[in-house]
Formats: structure tokens, sequence, C-alpha cells
């Protein structure tokens, strides 16, 4: 995560008040990989770090409570509820940005993102830019809510809006996984 020490170490210039909310949105200085999302969406979804697996167990493995558990976030109940309540709500609200990523029967979590890849000077279409100036395309993602199973971060390379691009990639994951399983309960 950029600041002012690394501003200062990095660009040698000090580190604006301004730059503080862009880093906070996701914008500017910031590099963040899928794996590091996931790892973040796990940990939210579950209250406590989750060593992430990129392939399924065996079907003799251990079932996934027996797996330990990291240490709990360091956050007052409420606010991980508050957090995780606003993610659901991203799918399945109306209005959420996410609602592409709604399945029937199965509650999902998540939030779009959309990364900026170069500076305009004036709002223009991402359609109307070459494709390597387009925006990235992030959606982040858990299901289901009450009850995590899956993780999944979708990133498109300059593929536009995370509701657009990203979101219906996790919901077509998502639709693969649960397919065989029973409808969520919740």
């Amino acid at each position: 995560m950029p600041d002012g020490d690394w501003s200062r170490r990095v660009r040698a210039t000090p580190w604006f008040a301004g730059e503080t909310i862009s880093v906070a949105i996701g914008q500017g200085p910031i590099l963040v990989t899928p794996l590091q999302m996931a790892v973040l969406m796990g940990a939210v979804a579950r209250g406590h770090l989750v060593q992430p697996r990129l392939v399924l167990p065996s079907p003799d493995a251990p079932e996934e409570a027996d797996m330990p558990a990291g240490p709990p976030l360091p956050f007052a109940p409420e606010y991980l509820e508050a957090v995780r309540h606003g993610l659901w709500s991203v799918v399945n609200e109306p209005q959420g940005t996410g609602k592409t990523a709604r399945i029937e029967g199965w509650d999902v979590a998540g939030k779009t993102g959309t990364a900026q890849v170069v500076r305009q000077e004036t709002w223009t279409d991402n359609e109307d830019l070459p494709p390597e100036h387009r925006d990235h395309a992030w959606f982040a993602s858990y299901a289901p809510a009450e009850d995590p199973r899956l993780v999944v971060v979708v990133f498109v390379e300059h593929g536009g809006a995370g509701s657009r691009a990203a979101a219906p990639i996790a919901k077509a994951l998502y639709e693969k996984f649960f397919d065989d399983l029973p409808a969520d309960p919740s």
C-alpha cells in the first residue's frame, strides 16, 4: 500500500491528501493481484484469514471445517456485518452494480470494480478509447453469502466496467460450481 514514505522513496515527491482518496477506491499507485483480492474476500466472508486453494481437494480430503483457521479479523462484528450486507446488496438489490452476477437460489456477495487505465481530461466512453487505454474490469465475490464455500475474483484486462465484463463471468463460474448442489437454504 503506497503512503508518504513510499512516495518519497519511489517517486521522490510528497504524498498529497487527494491521493489517499484515490487509493481508497483502488485508483492511483496501488497494485493488487486477483489472488490478493481473493484472500481479502475470503477473510471478509469467514471473519478470519484463510489459506487460498486454487484447486478443489480430492474427494478423500478432510472437510473444509477441518482446515485450520487463521487469525480473526481485528474488526468489531457489527462492522464486518455491515461490509457483508453491503457486498450482498451489490449483487442482490435491484440497483446493485453486481446484479449481473445474481443467481436464483444462491446468494452471491460481491463488489464490482472498474480500474481506470489512463487519466482522461474529459469523460470518454470506454468503447471509444483505444483498446490499450480501456479500463480494467473487476468483480470480487463469495457465495453462498451466509455459508461461504467459494470465492471468485475476475479481472478482465481492458474489459471496461466490472458490472458488464467481470460479474457475468463470475456468475458463470458460480453456476458451474453450484450446478450439482441443492439450492441455498438461506
